[in-house]
Protein backbone atom coordinates (compact mmCIF):
# COMPACT_ATOMS: atom_id res chain seq x y z
CA UNK A 1 0.00 0.00 0.00
CA UNK A 2 1.63 3.07 -1.24
CA UNK A 3 0.40 6.68 0.64
CA UNK A 4 1.29 9.92 -0.66
CA UNK A 5 2.53 12.64 2.13
CA UNK A 6 1.28 16.45 2.06
CA UNK A 7 4.50 17.47 -0.20
CA UNK A 8 4.28 14.45 -2.15
CA UNK A 9 6.10 12.52 -0.05
CA UNK A 10 5.40 8.39 -0.60
CA UNK A 11 5.29 5.99 2.52
CA UNK A 12 4.99 2.31 1.53
CA UNK A 13 3.23 0.46 4.13
CA UNK A 14 3.31 -3.19 4.88
CA UNK A 15 -0.09 -5.30 3.86
CA UNK A 16 -0.48 -5.83 7.69
CA UNK A 17 -0.68 -3.81 10.69
CA UNK A 18 0.69 -4.44 13.87
CA UNK A 19 -0.96 -2.75 16.46
CA UNK A 20 -4.74 -1.20 16.69
CA UNK A 21 -7.11 0.87 18.59
CA UNK A 22 -10.27 2.19 18.58
CA UNK A 23 -10.02 4.93 15.95
CA UNK A 24 -7.77 3.39 13.78
CA UNK A 25 -4.44 0.82 13.19
CA UNK A 26 -1.00 1.35 13.01
CA UNK A 27 1.85 -0.11 10.30
CA UNK A 28 4.97 0.10 9.89
CA UNK A 29 6.51 1.84 6.85
CA UNK A 30 8.88 -0.21 4.69
CA UNK A 31 12.42 1.33 4.29
CA UNK A 32 12.02 3.60 6.91
CA UNK A 33 11.99 1.82 10.61
CA UNK A 34 11.96 4.97 12.60
CA UNK A 35 8.56 6.42 11.49
CA UNK A 36 4.48 4.25 11.24
CA UNK A 37 1.84 5.19 9.99
CA UNK A 38 -1.67 5.33 11.64
CA UNK A 39 -4.49 4.75 9.21
CA UNK A 40 -7.90 5.42 10.97
CA UNK A 41 -11.10 3.14 10.45
CA UNK A 42 -13.98 4.20 8.42
CA UNK A 43 -16.16 7.15 9.56
CA UNK A 44 -13.06 8.40 11.37
CA UNK A 45 -11.01 10.13 9.26
CA UNK A 46 -12.93 13.13 8.79
CA UNK A 47 -12.30 16.76 7.13
CA UNK A 48 -12.65 18.14 10.94
CA UNK A 49 -10.10 15.52 11.96
CA UNK A 50 -7.46 15.55 8.69
CA UNK A 51 -7.66 19.71 9.63
CA UNK A 52 -6.80 18.95 13.35
CA UNK A 53 -3.96 16.89 11.98
CA UNK A 54 -2.66 19.67 9.75
CA UNK A 55 -2.59 22.03 12.68
CA UNK A 56 -0.50 20.04 15.05
CA UNK A 57 1.96 19.17 12.19
CA UNK A 58 1.99 22.56 11.53
CA UNK A 59 2.42 23.63 15.41
CA UNK A 60 4.27 20.81 16.94
CA UNK A 61 6.44 20.87 20.85
CA UNK A 62 9.72 21.31 20.59
CA UNK A 63 11.84 18.81 18.79
CA UNK A 64 13.60 17.89 21.18
CA UNK A 65 11.25 15.93 23.13
CA UNK A 66 9.40 14.63 19.48
CA UNK A 67 10.91 11.34 20.53
CA UNK A 68 9.06 10.97 23.84
CA UNK A 69 5.57 12.25 21.40
CA UNK A 70 3.54 10.41 19.31
CA UNK A 71 3.00 13.55 17.14
CA UNK A 72 2.09 13.66 13.70
CA UNK A 73 4.80 14.96 11.25
CA UNK A 74 3.08 14.15 8.32
CA UNK A 75 -0.66 13.56 6.58
CA UNK A 76 -1.61 10.50 4.37
CA UNK A 77 -3.76 10.47 1.18
CA UNK A 78 -5.18 8.04 -1.12
CA UNK A 79 -6.31 9.01 -3.86
CA UNK A 80 -6.83 12.38 -2.43
CA UNK A 81 -8.88 11.01 0.35
CA UNK A 82 -7.41 11.89 3.67
CA UNK A 83 -6.35 8.36 5.79
CA UNK A 84 -4.09 9.16 8.29
CA UNK A 85 -0.40 10.30 9.82
CA UNK A 86 2.83 9.51 10.05
CA UNK A 87 4.60 9.65 13.27
CA UNK A 88 7.75 9.01 14.77
CA UNK A 89 8.12 5.06 16.25
CA UNK A 90 8.53 5.06 19.74
CA UNK A 91 10.34 3.02 21.80
CA UNK A 92 7.21 1.87 24.38
CA UNK A 93 7.63 -0.23 27.18
CA UNK A 94 4.77 -0.26 29.53
CA UNK A 95 1.55 1.44 30.52
CA UNK A 96 1.92 3.70 33.17
CA UNK A 97 -0.71 2.47 36.14
CA UNK A 98 1.20 -1.04 35.53
CA UNK A 99 3.68 1.15 37.39
CA UNK A 100 1.20 2.07 39.95
CA UNK A 101 0.71 -1.67 41.17
CA UNK A 102 1.41 -2.63 44.56
CA UNK A 103 2.75 -5.76 46.90
CA UNK A 104 5.19 -7.70 47.23
CA UNK A 105 3.63 -9.48 43.32
CA UNK A 106 3.50 -6.36 41.73
CA UNK A 107 5.46 -6.37 38.66
CA UNK A 108 7.86 -3.52 39.40
CA UNK A 109 7.36 -3.65 43.42
CA UNK A 110 11.11 -3.47 43.41
CA UNK A 111 11.16 0.22 41.68
CA UNK A 112 13.42 2.53 43.98
CA UNK A 113 11.70 5.95 45.12
CA UNK A 114 14.39 7.93 42.71
CA UNK A 115 13.22 5.77 39.99
CA UNK A 116 9.61 7.06 40.70
CA UNK A 117 10.42 10.53 40.96
CA UNK A 118 12.96 10.15 37.76
CA UNK A 119 9.43 8.95 36.12
CA UNK A 120 7.67 12.02 37.19
CA UNK A 121 10.25 14.35 36.51
CA UNK A 122 9.96 13.36 33.08
CA UNK A 123 6.17 13.34 32.48
CA UNK A 124 6.48 17.05 33.74
CA UNK A 125 9.23 18.09 31.13
CA UNK A 126 7.26 16.51 28.16
CA UNK A 127 3.78 17.91 29.22
CA UNK A 128 5.54 21.41 29.83
CA UNK A 129 6.34 20.65 26.03
CA UNK A 130 2.90 20.13 24.93
CA UNK A 131 1.58 23.36 26.63
CA UNK A 132 4.74 25.48 25.17
CA UNK A 133 3.79 25.00 21.96
CA UNK A 134 -0.33 26.48 22.84
CA UNK A 135 -2.00 22.92 23.38
CA UNK A 136 -3.72 20.81 25.79
CA UNK A 137 -3.84 17.05 26.50
CA UNK A 138 -6.86 16.65 27.75
CA UNK A 139 -7.35 13.01 28.23
CA UNK A 140 -4.26 12.16 30.37
CA UNK A 141 -5.56 8.70 31.64
CA UNK A 142 -2.37 6.52 32.43
CA UNK A 143 -2.88 4.25 29.25
CA UNK A 144 -1.96 7.18 27.09
CA UNK A 145 1.14 7.83 29.12
CA UNK A 146 3.71 4.87 28.62
CA UNK A 147 7.44 4.41 30.48
CA UNK A 148 10.69 2.62 29.54
CA UNK A 149 11.18 1.25 32.80
CA UNK A 150 14.93 0.65 31.99
CA UNK A 151 15.42 4.36 31.36
CA UNK A 152 12.46 6.25 32.89
CA UNK A 153 11.55 8.03 30.03
CA UNK A 154 7.64 8.82 29.37
CA UNK A 155 6.16 8.84 26.21
CA UNK A 156 2.87 10.50 25.35
CA UNK A 157 0.82 8.14 23.19
CA UNK A 158 -2.96 9.25 21.21
CA UNK A 159 -1.91 12.70 20.84
CA UNK A 160 -4.71 12.84 17.96
CA UNK A 161 -6.94 12.98 20.51
CA UNK A 162 -5.60 16.16 22.32
CA UNK A 163 -7.69 19.21 23.06
CA UNK A 164 -6.24 21.70 19.80
CA UNK A 165 -7.22 25.14 19.45
CA UNK A 166 -7.13 26.90 16.32
CA UNK A 167 -7.76 30.82 16.72
CA UNK A 168 -11.14 31.06 17.83
CA UNK A 169 -12.25 27.19 16.73
CA UNK A 170 -11.52 24.27 19.03
CA UNK A 171 -10.88 20.66 18.16
CA UNK A 172 -11.83 19.10 20.68
CA UNK A 173 -10.99 15.79 23.40
CA UNK A 174 -14.11 13.99 23.42
CA UNK A 175 -12.31 11.22 25.57
CA UNK A 176 -11.97 11.46 29.14
CA UNK A 177 -12.22 9.11 32.59
CA UNK A 178 -13.69 10.68 35.62
CA UNK A 179 -10.88 9.77 37.99
CA UNK A 180 -8.73 12.12 36.09
CA UNK A 181 -10.70 14.73 35.37
CA UNK A 182 -11.13 17.75 37.97
CA UNK A 183 -14.54 19.36 39.27
CA UNK A 184 -15.04 21.64 36.69
CA UNK A 185 -15.27 19.47 33.87
CA UNK A 186 -17.30 16.79 35.58
CA UNK A 187 -19.69 19.66 36.54
CA UNK A 188 -20.50 20.14 32.79
CA UNK A 189 -21.24 16.00 32.44
CA UNK A 190 -24.32 16.21 33.46
CA UNK A 191 -27.91 15.01 32.44
CA UNK A 192 -26.31 13.30 29.54
CA UNK A 193 -24.04 15.88 28.95
CA UNK A 194 -20.57 14.52 27.12
CA UNK A 195 -16.98 15.85 26.50
CA UNK A 196 -18.15 16.15 22.71
CA UNK A 197 -21.45 18.31 23.54
CA UNK A 198 -20.38 20.09 26.95
CA UNK A 199 -19.86 24.10 26.91
CA UNK A 200 -16.51 24.91 26.20
CA UNK A 201 -14.03 25.78 28.08
CA UNK A 202 -14.03 22.00 29.19
CA UNK A 203 -10.39 20.87 29.06
CA UNK A 204 -7.25 23.67 29.76
CA UNK A 205 -4.14 23.56 30.91
CA UNK A 206 -5.35 23.81 33.82
CA UNK A 207 -7.27 20.41 33.82
CA UNK A 208 -3.93 18.68 32.25
CA UNK A 209 -1.93 20.18 35.98
CA UNK A 210 -4.89 18.10 37.80
CA UNK A 211 -3.72 14.85 36.17
CA UNK A 212 -0.14 15.58 36.20
CA UNK A 213 -0.41 16.29 40.32
CA UNK A 214 -3.03 13.00 40.41
CA UNK A 215 0.13 11.11 38.44
CA UNK A 216 2.60 12.73 40.66
CA UNK A 217 0.74 11.74 43.58
CA UNK A 218 0.40 8.03 42.67
CA UNK A 219 4.35 7.47 41.45
CA UNK A 220 4.94 9.14 45.49
CA UNK A 221 2.69 7.61 47.28
CA UNK A 222 2.45 3.73 46.41
CA UNK A 223 0.25 3.73 43.62
CA UNK A 224 -2.87 5.25 45.57
CA UNK A 225 -4.99 7.60 44.11
CA UNK A 226 -4.89 11.05 45.89
CA UNK A 227 -8.97 10.80 45.63
CA UNK A 228 -8.85 7.39 46.83
CA UNK A 229 -10.37 6.29 50.45
CA UNK A 230 -11.72 3.67 53.18
CA UNK A 231 -14.57 4.09 55.53
CA UNK A 232 -13.38 3.73 59.19
CA UNK A 233 -14.57 0.45 60.91
CA UNK A 234 -17.52 2.09 62.95
CA UNK A 235 -19.30 2.80 59.61
CA UNK A 236 -18.23 -0.96 58.17
CA UNK A 237 -21.70 -0.49 56.35
CA UNK A 238 -21.56 2.17 54.60
CA UNK A 239 -19.85 2.30 50.54
CA UNK A 240 -16.34 3.98 50.49
CA UNK A 241 -17.09 7.32 47.83
CA UNK A 242 -15.21 6.51 44.42
CA UNK A 243 -12.42 9.06 43.49
CA UNK A 244 -14.83 11.11 41.35
CA UNK A 245 -17.14 11.49 44.17
CA UNK A 246 -14.73 12.99 45.97
CA UNK A 247 -12.92 15.01 43.41
CA UNK A 248 -16.04 16.66 42.74
CA UNK A 249 -17.06 17.32 46.22
CA UNK A 250 -13.39 18.31 46.58
CA UNK A 251 -12.51 15.81 49.52
CA UNK A 252 -9.01 15.40 49.30
CA UNK A 253 -8.72 12.75 52.66
CA UNK A 254 -5.11 12.84 52.79
CA UNK A 255 -5.01 16.57 53.81
CA UNK A 256 -9.28 17.08 54.32
CA UNK A 257 -10.82 15.33 57.48
CA UNK A 258 -13.99 14.22 56.04
CA UNK A 259 -16.33 12.51 58.57
CA UNK A 260 -16.29 8.19 58.66
CA UNK A 261 -13.92 8.22 55.74
CA UNK A 262 -9.99 7.39 55.79
CA UNK A 263 -6.75 6.51 54.18
CA UNK A 264 -6.37 3.66 52.26
CA UNK A 265 -4.35 1.68 54.62
CA UNK A 266 -1.67 0.39 52.47
CA UNK A 267 -1.14 4.40 52.04
CA UNK A 268 1.29 5.83 53.41
CA UNK A 269 0.39 9.47 55.51
CA UNK A 270 1.04 12.71 53.49
CA UNK A 271 3.83 13.88 56.39
CA UNK A 272 6.44 11.46 54.81
CA UNK A 273 6.73 13.90 51.82
CA UNK A 274 8.76 17.72 52.15
CA UNK A 275 6.50 20.59 53.06
CA UNK A 276 7.61 21.89 49.66
CA UNK A 277 6.00 19.05 48.10
CA UNK A 278 2.89 18.46 50.82
CA UNK A 279 1.72 22.60 49.45
CA UNK A 280 1.56 21.50 46.05
CA UNK A 281 -0.51 19.11 46.65
CA UNK A 282 -2.80 21.39 48.78
CA UNK A 283 -2.68 23.91 45.73
CA UNK A 284 -3.70 21.35 42.93
CA UNK A 285 -6.53 19.42 45.20
CA UNK A 286 -7.92 21.72 47.86
CA UNK A 287 -7.32 25.27 46.90
CA UNK A 288 -7.93 24.93 43.16
CA UNK A 289 -10.94 23.00 44.26
CA UNK A 290 -12.20 26.73 44.19
CA UNK A 291 -9.27 28.05 42.00
CA UNK A 292 -8.29 25.84 39.19
CA UNK A 293 -5.29 28.56 38.15
CA UNK A 294 -3.96 27.68 41.90
CA UNK A 295 -3.28 24.29 40.67
CA UNK A 296 0.89 24.45 40.34
CA UNK A 297 2.71 24.20 36.71
CA UNK A 298 4.76 20.83 35.27
CA UNK A 299 7.81 23.51 36.02
CA UNK A 300 7.28 24.08 39.89
CA UNK A 301 6.67 20.45 40.01
CA UNK A 302 9.84 19.70 38.72
CA UNK A 303 12.14 21.74 40.17
CA UNK A 304 10.66 20.55 43.28
CA UNK A 305 10.57 17.28 42.80
CA UNK A 306 14.74 17.96 41.57
CA UNK A 307 15.07 19.58 44.86
CA UNK A 308 13.50 16.39 46.56
CA UNK A 309 15.51 13.94 44.76
CA UNK A 310 18.64 14.79 46.52
CA UNK A 311 17.33 14.44 49.81
CA UNK A 312 16.96 10.71 50.12
CA UNK A 313 18.06 7.97 51.85
CA UNK A 314 17.88 3.73 52.20
CA UNK A 315 16.05 1.80 54.40
CA UNK A 316 18.75 -0.56 56.75
CA UNK A 317 16.20 -3.28 56.16
CA UNK A 318 14.65 -3.37 52.45
CA UNK A 319 17.63 -2.34 50.18
CA UNK A 320 14.94 -0.66 47.42
CA UNK A 321 12.89 1.17 49.66
CA UNK A 322 13.98 4.57 49.83
CA UNK A 323 12.62 7.70 51.32
CA UNK A 324 13.03 11.57 52.91
CA UNK A 325 16.17 11.98 54.52
CA UNK A 326 14.17 13.99 57.47
CA UNK A 327 12.13 10.86 58.17
CA UNK A 328 13.57 8.57 61.20
CA UNK A 329 11.85 5.59 59.80
CA UNK A 330 10.98 3.85 57.03
CA UNK A 331 7.23 4.83 55.86
CA UNK A 332 7.05 2.19 53.49
CA UNK A 333 7.97 -0.91 55.64
CA UNK A 334 5.24 0.59 58.09
CA UNK A 335 2.79 0.84 54.28
CA UNK A 336 3.37 -3.06 53.87
CA UNK A 337 2.96 -3.79 57.50
CA UNK A 338 -0.32 -2.33 57.98
CA UNK A 339 -1.25 -3.30 54.55
CA UNK A 340 -0.55 -7.64 55.74
CA UNK A 341 -1.92 -6.77 59.10
CA UNK A 342 -4.98 -5.53 57.18
CA UNK A 343 -5.30 -8.61 55.10
CA UNK A 344 -5.16 -10.57 57.91
CA UNK A 345 -7.85 -9.04 59.93
CA UNK A 346 -9.94 -9.44 56.54
CA UNK A 347 -9.35 -13.05 56.09
CA UNK A 348 -10.45 -13.39 59.87
CA UNK A 349 -13.29 -11.64 59.63
CA UNK A 350 -14.59 -12.49 56.24
CA UNK A 351 -17.25 -14.98 57.93
CA UNK A 352 -19.00 -12.13 59.94
CA UNK A 353 -18.65 -9.63 57.23
CA UNK A 354 -17.66 -7.17 60.04
CA UNK A 355 -14.82 -5.10 57.72
CA UNK A 356 -13.50 -2.16 56.52
CA UNK A 357 -14.54 -0.75 52.99
CA UNK A 358 -11.36 -0.59 51.14
CA UNK A 359 -11.78 1.53 47.91
CA UNK A 360 -8.98 -0.48 45.94
CA UNK A 361 -11.04 -1.71 43.39
CA UNK A 362 -13.40 1.70 42.65
CA UNK A 363 -10.51 3.06 40.78
CA UNK A 364 -8.41 2.08 37.91
CA UNK A 365 -4.97 2.23 39.32
CA UNK A 366 -5.54 1.43 43.15
CA UNK A 367 -2.90 -1.01 43.79
CA UNK A 368 -3.84 -5.12 44.56
CA UNK A 369 -1.54 -7.15 46.56
CA UNK A 370 -2.26 -9.90 43.53
CA UNK A 371 -1.17 -11.44 41.25
CA UNK A 372 -3.71 -9.97 38.66
CA UNK A 373 -3.06 -6.22 37.44
CA UNK A 374 -5.96 -3.57 37.97
CA UNK A 375 -8.10 -3.06 34.94
CA UNK A 376 -8.56 0.52 32.88
CA UNK A 377 -11.11 1.77 30.65
CA UNK A 378 -10.68 1.82 27.32
CA UNK A 379 -9.47 4.73 26.68
CA UNK A 380 17.62 16.58 26.05
CA UNK A 381 13.40 17.44 26.19
CA UNK A 382 12.99 20.87 27.93
CA UNK A 383 11.07 23.03 29.99
CA UNK A 384 10.81 26.50 29.45
CA UNK A 385 8.68 29.35 30.77
CA UNK A 386 5.45 30.03 28.49
CA UNK A 387 6.44 33.44 26.50
CA UNK A 388 3.29 35.87 26.78
CA UNK A 389 1.64 37.89 23.60
CA UNK A 390 2.14 41.41 23.84
CA UNK A 391 0.28 43.73 21.82
CA UNK A 392 -0.24 47.62 22.19
CA UNK A 393 -3.59 49.42 21.77
CA UNK A 394 -4.28 51.15 19.06
CA UNK A 395 -7.44 53.22 20.58
CA UNK A 396 -5.32 56.12 21.88
CA UNK A 397 -4.11 58.52 18.98
CA UNK A 398 -1.42 61.41 18.79
CA UNK A 399 -2.64 64.02 17.00
CA UNK A 400 0.95 65.81 16.81
CA UNK A 401 3.62 63.84 14.03
CA UNK A 402 5.90 65.95 16.85
CA UNK A 403 4.76 64.17 19.56
CA UNK A 404 4.60 60.96 17.68
CA UNK A 405 8.06 59.77 17.05
CA UNK A 406 9.10 59.44 20.36
CA UNK A 407 6.32 57.50 21.32
CA UNK A 408 7.08 54.83 18.77
CA UNK A 409 10.61 54.72 19.60
CA UNK A 410 10.04 54.08 23.22
CA UNK A 411 7.58 51.79 22.34
CA UNK A 412 10.11 49.84 20.26
CA UNK A 413 12.27 50.18 23.01
CA UNK A 414 9.56 48.62 25.48
CA UNK A 415 9.00 45.40 23.12
CA UNK A 416 12.45 44.51 22.06
CA UNK A 417 12.93 45.01 25.82
CA UNK A 418 10.20 42.21 26.10
CA UNK A 419 11.57 39.88 23.31
CA UNK A 420 15.01 39.81 25.26
CA UNK A 421 13.53 39.55 28.97
CA UNK A 422 11.22 36.82 27.49
CA UNK A 423 14.10 34.79 25.86
CA UNK A 424 16.38 35.37 28.64
CA UNK A 425 13.47 33.62 30.81
CA UNK A 426 13.02 31.53 28.13
CA UNK A 427 16.46 29.94 28.33
CA UNK A 428 17.15 30.00 32.04
CA UNK A 429 14.18 27.54 32.59
CA UNK A 430 15.34 25.15 30.24
CA UNK A 431 15.00 21.18 32.06
CA UNK A 432 16.02 18.50 30.87
CA UNK A 433 14.44 14.79 31.17
CA UNK A 434 16.44 11.95 32.96
CA UNK A 435 17.15 8.82 33.03
CA UNK A 436 17.74 6.31 35.81
CA UNK A 437 21.02 6.49 37.99
CA UNK A 438 19.94 5.57 41.75
CA UNK A 439 23.17 5.97 43.46
CA UNK A 440 23.85 9.90 42.25
CA UNK A 441 20.43 10.58 42.58
CA UNK A 442 21.06 10.04 46.06
CA UNK A 443 24.19 12.28 45.96
CA UNK A 444 26.25 9.16 47.54
CA UNK A 445 28.83 6.68 46.17
CA UNK A 446 28.47 3.33 45.34
CA UNK A 447 29.40 0.93 48.06
CA UNK A 448 32.62 0.12 45.80
CA UNK A 449 33.20 3.74 46.88
CA UNK A 450 34.12 4.81 43.04
CA UNK A 451 31.81 7.53 40.78
CA UNK A 452 32.30 9.18 37.55
CA UNK A 453 32.40 12.82 36.55
CA UNK A 454 32.23 13.61 32.69
CA UNK A 455 34.24 16.51 31.35
CA UNK A 456 33.83 16.60 27.79
CA UNK A 457 31.15 15.40 24.87
CA UNK A 458 32.65 16.11 21.18
CA UNK A 459 32.29 14.22 18.01
CA UNK A 460 35.59 13.21 16.23
CA UNK A 461 36.57 11.34 13.17
CA UNK A 462 38.25 7.58 13.67
CA UNK A 463 41.82 9.00 13.98
CA UNK A 464 40.39 11.45 16.86
CA UNK A 465 40.55 14.61 15.04
CA UNK A 466 37.48 16.93 16.25
CA UNK A 467 34.71 17.65 13.61
CA UNK A 468 34.02 21.19 14.40
CA UNK A 469 29.97 22.36 14.84
CA UNK A 470 27.10 21.27 16.39
CA UNK A 471 26.38 17.56 16.64
CA UNK A 472 23.84 16.22 14.37
CA UNK A 473 22.79 13.54 12.65
CA UNK A 474 24.21 14.05 9.41
CA UNK A 475 27.74 14.79 10.41
CA UNK A 476 28.11 12.55 14.26
CA UNK A 477 30.86 10.07 13.58
CA UNK A 478 32.33 8.88 17.03
CA UNK A 479 31.25 10.33 19.99
CA UNK A 480 33.73 11.04 22.17
CA UNK A 481 33.77 11.45 25.58
CA UNK A 482 36.13 12.35 28.68
CA UNK A 483 35.82 11.75 31.49
CA UNK A 484 37.55 11.11 35.43
CA UNK A 485 36.90 8.57 37.95
CA UNK A 486 36.71 10.19 41.54
CA UNK A 487 36.82 7.62 44.66
CA UNK A 488 36.01 8.34 48.12
CA UNK A 489 39.01 6.61 49.31
CA UNK A 490 42.26 5.81 47.45
CA UNK A 491 41.57 5.96 43.51
CA UNK A 492 44.84 3.88 42.28
CA UNK A 493 43.00 0.85 43.93
CA UNK A 494 40.33 1.12 41.15
CA UNK A 495 43.30 1.76 38.13
CA UNK A 496 42.91 -1.20 35.24
CA UNK A 497 39.66 -2.22 36.16
CA UNK A 498 36.95 -2.28 33.78
CA UNK A 499 34.47 0.48 33.37
CA UNK A 500 31.33 -0.65 30.66
CA UNK A 501 29.41 2.27 28.62
CA UNK A 502 26.19 1.84 27.61
CA UNK A 503 24.57 4.53 24.81
CA UNK A 504 21.13 4.69 24.51
CA UNK A 505 19.33 5.78 21.48
CA UNK A 506 16.83 8.49 21.67
CA UNK A 507 14.34 5.69 21.47
CA UNK A 508 15.79 3.63 24.80
CA UNK A 509 17.42 0.89 22.62
CA UNK A 510 21.17 0.19 23.63
CA UNK A 511 23.93 0.69 20.95
CA UNK A 512 25.29 -2.27 19.50
CA UNK A 513 28.00 -2.78 17.05
CA UNK A 514 30.94 -4.78 16.30
CA UNK A 515 32.77 -6.17 18.93
CA UNK A 516 30.80 -4.54 21.73
CA UNK A 517 29.57 -6.71 24.83
CA UNK A 518 26.23 -7.77 24.60
CA UNK A 519 25.52 -5.75 27.86
CA UNK A 520 27.31 -2.89 26.75
CA UNK A 521 28.54 -0.43 23.92
CA UNK A 522 31.88 -0.58 24.45
CA UNK A 523 33.84 -0.84 27.91
CA UNK A 524 37.78 -0.12 29.12
CA UNK A 525 40.25 -0.18 31.11
CA UNK A 526 40.00 2.70 33.96
CA UNK A 527 43.34 4.94 34.22
CA UNK A 528 44.55 7.91 36.38
CA UNK A 529 43.73 11.22 35.46
CA UNK A 530 41.34 11.86 32.28
CA UNK A 531 39.80 8.71 30.94
CA UNK A 532 38.22 8.98 26.70
CA UNK A 533 36.19 6.19 25.01
CA UNK A 534 34.76 7.12 21.57
CA UNK A 535 32.51 4.86 20.16
CA UNK A 536 30.56 5.19 16.62
CA UNK A 537 30.65 4.66 12.96
CA UNK A 538 32.98 6.48 10.38
CA UNK A 539 30.19 6.86 7.77
CA UNK A 540 28.12 10.12 8.39
CA UNK A 541 24.55 9.67 8.65
CA UNK A 542 24.21 6.76 11.20
CA UNK A 543 22.37 8.31 13.75
CA UNK A 544 19.06 9.40 14.44
CA UNK A 545 18.25 12.66 15.73
CA UNK A 546 17.44 12.99 19.63
CA UNK A 547 18.95 12.65 23.03
CA UNK A 548 21.56 9.81 23.97
CA UNK A 549 22.07 8.57 27.46
CA UNK A 550 25.66 7.90 28.35
CA UNK A 551 25.71 5.35 31.94
CA UNK A 552 28.87 4.08 33.06
CA UNK A 553 28.89 0.68 34.83
CA UNK A 554 31.05 -0.62 37.18
CA UNK A 555 30.70 -3.84 38.34
CA UNK A 556 27.29 -3.97 37.59
CA UNK A 557 26.03 -1.02 38.75
CA UNK A 558 25.79 2.78 37.31
CA UNK A 559 28.09 5.25 38.80
CA UNK A 560 27.93 7.78 36.97
CA UNK A 561 25.60 9.61 33.49
CA UNK A 562 25.21 12.12 31.64
CA UNK A 563 22.62 12.98 28.05
CA UNK A 564 23.74 14.68 24.79
CA UNK A 565 21.32 15.93 22.24
CA UNK A 566 22.08 15.07 18.61
CA UNK A 567 20.34 17.50 16.02
CA UNK A 568 18.91 16.89 12.60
Amino acid sequence: MVLRGNNGTTYELEAASFAQGGEGEIYRVIGNSSIVAKLYKQGKNSEIKERKILKMINNPPDKSVLSQIAWPSDVLYCNNVFMGFIMQKLDINEELNIVYEYGALAKYAQMSWSNRITIAKNLCAVINSIHEAGHTCGDLNPKNISVNTNTGRVVLVDTDSYHIKDGYYTYRCEVGIPEYLPAEVQNKMKAGVTLATASLPTFTQETDNFALAIHIFQLLMNGVHPFACAIVPSQSSVTAPQPSDNILRGNFPFMKDVPGVTIPPFAPKIDILPTEIRELFRRAFISAHIKPNDRPTPYEWYEALKKMGTNLKECPKVSYHQYYNMLITCPWCEADKAYDNRMINLQKSSSTNNMTSINASQTLNSPTKSTSRASTPSVKPTIQAPTTNYSTSTHTRIKTRIAKWPVVILLLILVGTVIYCSSIMKENSRLTAETYNTKSTLNLLIPDGITVKTMSISNTDQNGATITGSLSAGTLQFLTVSYMALAKDNINSYIGNEIKINIYQPNGNLMQGKGSPSDATISGKLVAGTNVFNWGNSTPGSYIPGFYQICFVYEGKTIGQTAVFVGQ
